[in-house]
This record gives C-alpha cells, sequence and structure tokens, in this order.
C-alpha cells in the first residue's frame, strides 16, 4: 500500500491520482524556496554572559559540569527578536550541548534568561551526553554530538550551527532535538496558562536511569509533580514497560510553519484549484544519523452541498500523514 493510501484510508481523505499542469513542478520548486536558503544574522549581548557550574549524573554519580548563558538579538520579518543561547560543557570529556530559546518578540516576554537551567537535567550515561528540557508544555530532549576545548569554542560553533537554520520564528532549538508532547499528562497549575504568552514558572528534578528508560518529574507552581518516563528511542513510555526491549524508529519533528500555493488541476474534466503544503522536517533515522526531508502533500478541498468547500483536512491529521509518509521512506532526506 502506498503512504498516500494509507493516509487516506487511515483519515477518510480521498486518494486520487490526476494529471497536473507542468507549472505544478515550478510551483513546489518555489514553495521549497520559501523554507530553504535562509539565514539568520544577529548580535550578541556581551554585558549579558553568565557563567557557572550546574549538576550532572553520570552513569549514576553526581558531577559538576559547565553552563554558559548569552543573550543575542536576531531580526526577523516580525521585529527584533531577544533570544538566549545555553551552553552545557562535560570538562572531563569536552562534550557540549546547546540550547537557543526565545525570550521576547513583538508578541511579548516569552521567559527569563536563565531560568531553563532550572527545567533542565543532564545525564551522561556510558559515554554519551543528554539533555532533558522542560520548555513550556513539552520536553525536549537532545543528545550531544560535538566537543569543544572550552565554552568559548563551543559558543562560536552553536552560533554557527544555529545560524544555518532555516527556522527563524523558532521559540526553541537544540542540534538533534526530539520534542515529547507533555501537556495532556501536566498537572492543571502548568496546563491552565497553555494560552498565555509566558507559561509558568516549573522545575524538572529527579533524574535517573534504570531498566532502559530515564524517569524524571515536572513540578508545577503549587508543588504539583509529574513523573515522566522517556525510552531509548525517546518516546514517552510508562514504567511497567521500561524493563521491555525498545525496538529503534525512525523520529520525524515538524518545527517550522508550512508554506502554502495555490495550484491548478482538473476534478472529472472540470478544472479546480489544489492547494500545496510544504514542510521541512527533521528526521533521526534508527542508526542515529540525522537527516532532513522536505515534504509535499496536496490539499483537496471537495465541494459540499451548498457549492463550497468542506476544509475536513485537519491539522493533527496532516502532520500524522507527513510523519506517516516519511517513515514510509527512510532513506530520504539522509545527510
Amino acid at each position: 500500500m502506498r503512504p498516500s493510501q494509507a493516509c487516506a484510508e487511515r483519515y477518510n481523505q480521498p486518494d486520487v491520482t490526476r494529471v497536473l499542469p507542468m507549472r505544478f513542478v515550478a510551483a513546489v520548486l518555489a514553495l521549497a524556496g520559501t523554507s530553504l536558503g535562509q539565514t539568520l544574522s544577529f548580535g550578541l549581548l556581551p554585558e549579558s554572559v553568565d557563567d557557572t557550574t550546574i549538576p550532572a549524573a553520570r552513569d549514576g554519580r553526581l558531577i559538576s559540569i559547565e553552563s554558559r548563558s548569552i543573550q543575542f538579538r536576531s531580526p526577523t520579518q516580525d521585529g527584533n527578536y531577544l533570544r538566549e543561547l545555553v551552553l552545557f560543557r562535560e570538562p572531563e570529556t569536552g562534550q557540549v550541548i546547546s540550547l537557543v530559546r526565545l525570550l521576547q518578540s513583538r508578541f511579548g516576554t516569552y521567559a527569563a534568561a536563565g531560568d531553563i537551567r532550572q527545567n533542565t537535567a543532564i545525564s551522561i550515561d556510558k559515554g554519551v551526553m543528554r539533555a532533558f528540557f522542560f520548555l513550556g508544555y513539552s520536553l525536549l530532549v537532545s543528545e550531544s554530538k560535538t566537543r569543544a576545548a572550552n565554552l568559548d569554542e563551543a559558543q562560536n560553533g552553536a552560533l554557527a550551527e544555529f545560524a544555518d537554520q532555516p527556522f527563524s520564528g523558532m521559540v526553541a532549538w537544540a542540534p538533534g532535538e526530539h520534542w515529547i508532547r507533555l501537556l495532556e499528562r501536566l498537572p492543571k497549575s502548568i496546563a491552565e496558562h497553555v494560552g498565555d504568552v509566558r507559561s509558568p514558572s516549573t522545575r524538572l528534578r529527579g533524574l535517573a536511569r534504570s531498566k532502559g528508560c530515564w524517569s524524571m518529574a515536572v513540578e508545577g507552581p503549587d508543588a504539583e509533580s509529574t513523573s515522566v518516563f522517556v525510552d531509548d528511542n525517546y518516546d514517552l513510555t510508562g514504567v511497567e514497560e521500561c524493563a521491555k526491549p525498545t525496538p529503534k524508529v525512525a523520529h520525524v519533528s515538524l518545527p517550522s510553519p508550512e508554506a502554502k500555493l495555490q495550484v491548478a488541476a482538473h476534478r472529472d474534466n472540470q478544472p479546480v484549484t489544489l492547494e500545496v503544503r510544504s514542510v521541512l522536517a527533521r528526521v533521526r533515522f534508527p542508526d542515529g544519523q540525522p537527516g532532513r526531508l522536505h515534504l509535499f502533500m496536496l490539499y483537496d478541498q471537495p465541494p459540499n452541498s451548498s457549492g463550497g468547500r468542506t476544509g475536513r483536512f485537519i491539522p493533527r491529521s496532516r502532520t500524522r500523514c507527513f510523519r506517516e509518509i516519511a517513515r514510509a521512506f527512510p532513506a530520504f532526506g539522509r545527510s
């Protein structure tokens, strides 16, 4: 079964093959250009540098690692954004993990500089350094792939990598990131603020590794807490599942907004208009290698009884279809 058929059957969407005009190819290429080739520029604020040490766990032992926070401004189409780069470096091996997050935009203040540290847990297991960040209503997991002799070198490398990212409007970014949605699991004192620009004060604590899982707790402003278990695929799991073998799977994340374009087509020999949606997705393959997928999907809105359009394609279904298609072609986008 083709991936398009699987999506069509699973989400009750028509799987119809049409002969599209040749200008459809040009439209697709134009969409590709809207998501690729953008380069960020920014200005560092040296007075904002804050160097410290934070606790981390190495194979069950408590150690101290280096951390730096520095703010910078990055111009975008929506104004001049204030962002924070946070670095974590393990001195013994030089392993580095970096996180860039949005502090302020024209919509308001999202967070205060430095407070991400109380929502960060670092684990070094069998020589591999990982960071777990609780950001708003999701958990971001990042695995170290770089080393640096000091924090200055780590800072230069992280900013250079971030500058090459095409997602200028992202709220948070880390190399090789894995996002885990937690909203439905969080206590009311946190979840009730989901519509706010700034999320409530929280703390990530109690990181431990046992039986093939990492466990931790998210604590809200009223001391309510939620236990979280993450398996070796960086997926949510339960304590009873931690002792079971975990098969490797591909991970696809869609952090960027979609680009949209109208193209001409035919339905039953009558001219119609289709919408092409394009998104640049990040992929981590089962062997751990990162990649990118530029995914395109035709969006057809068949007429309803009144002659209008039904608009049946809901965002969550669309995201699942993108992921289903990406996993069906694991060789695409490998870098």
